[in-house]
């Protein structure tokens, strides 16, 4: 049915397939991480910009 070279290849191809498969995993994660950091610090800013109070120049 399946020689020894078969297996061996189909193992390797599975692990490689693995592998892969956990990297797109870890970097759709570590763009999401990011967006989410982005996002709040974002809403940090934000949130501070109505407290600000401008002074009349001409006083």
């Amino acid at each position: 049915m399946f020689t020894p070279e078969h297996l061996v290849a189909a193992m390797l191809f599975g692990l490689l397939l693995g592998l892969l498969t956990c990297g797109l995993i870890w970097a759709a994660s570590e763009r999401a991480e990011s967006r989410v950091l982005i996002e709040r610090a974002r809403r940090r800013v934000h949130a501070r910009v109505p407290a600000m109070r401008w002074e009349d120049p001409r006083c």
